[in-house]
């Protein structure tokens, strides 16, 4: 009984009926990419370097985390890496 009502109010949250959608379509789009040995994270990659024209890694690391995007952090183990960390906060904004 709990599960029936809790089901049907998730199907009912729009949220929830868009993250669902959400994740099919990344699903189709990764299985029709895949022919390409892509996947939509690529495509995502390859559409801000159409957009915005060639940037090395760092470029747009420092361009993001000026921005509030996403934060760095130093890899312990290296000390030339770096831990790239998405914003929650600046996402919620």
């Amino acid at each position: 009984m709990i599960s029936e009502q809790l089901s049907e109010t998730l199907r009912a949250s729009i949220g929830f009926v868009i993250s669902k959608l959400t994740q099919r379509i990344a699903a189709t789009a990764d299985e029709k990419l895949s022919v390409l040995n892509l996947q939509t994270k690529h495509v995502s990659v390859m559409t801000l370097v159409a957009e915005y024209g060639p940037k090395t890694q760092k470029e747009l690391e420092d361009s993001l985390e000026s921005e509030g995007w996403v934060s760095r952090e130093q890899h312990s183990p290296d000390r030339r890496a770096f831990h790239i960390s998405y914003c929650w906060k600046r996402a919620s904004r």
